[in-house]
């Protein structure tokens, strides 16, 4: 049985490494912060429809079904292409656990991670936007390489007995999704706000924050 007492990428990391690194295909938009997270997922997946562009959304949680978590250009995926692209990835993931049993199979966010880089990359989409699952640092879809811009709407007191008990600490672990050099979206405030920027500075990331969207709207 696999024993990962702390958080990690290992696991989900590994296992695209298997697979070719499918994940450094997609050009990707990625979305984390605590509030609004889905919204802003679905308007700038608009934005790029708009622009002409094929673009997948994953998102959760969903309402009614899985389903809604997979969007192609506002379509949820189908029930056929939802059961062949999971059943695919379970395969995958078994085959995976055998060949690493320090790590076991993918995890359930792991797993529909997995099989949104899957459908994404059969679809050839063009620009696909991610939403983090729960903080950013180790959340599944930290795997991502290609990344055009990182968003983080608001950083409030959530999850706390997984990320922090104070605003700073929890912006520490959202701020984990920033990567090297690309722009860095936020709406962020206060304490919250100096973390992420000095995150992105290490990391010589243009930022855009709210501040500066207030200047411009006056």
């Amino acid at each position: 049985m696999p024993t990962l007492e702390r958080p990690s990428l290992r696991r989900i990391e590994e296992f695209f490494n298997t697979q070719g690194l499918p994940q450094s295909t997609l050009d990707c938009f990625h979305v984390g912060g605590t509030n609004g997270k889905g919204s802003v997922s679905t308007l700038i997946a608009s934005m790029l429809e708009a622009l002409g562009h094929r673009c997948g959304k994953f998102t959760g949680p969903h309402l009614l079904s899985f389903n809604e978590r997979f969007v192609i250009n506002g379509q949820a995926i189908a029930a056929e292409p939802f059961a062949q692209v999971a059943s695919a990835t379970k395969e995958l993931s078994d085959q995976f656990a055998l060949n690493h049993p320090d790590l076991g199979a993918l995890t359930w966010f792991e797993f529909l991670t997995a099989m949104a880089v899957a459908y994404f990359k059969q679809e050839q989409v063009r620009y696909s936007v991610f939403e983090v699952g729960m903080g950013g640092r180790f959340d599944a879809t930290n795997i991502l390489t290609n990344v055009r811009a990182t968003v983080l709407t608001n950083v409030d007191l959530d999850h706390m007995q997984f990320l922090g008990d104070t605003r700073e600490k929890i912006a520490f672990e959202k701020s984990g999704i920033i990567k090297t050099g690309v722009p860095v979206v936020t709406t962020c405030d206060g304490a919250a706000l100096a973390v992420i920027a000095a995150r992105a500075e290490e990391l010589q990331c243009p930022m855009l924050c709210s501040l500066i969207w207030q200047i411009v709207m006056t």
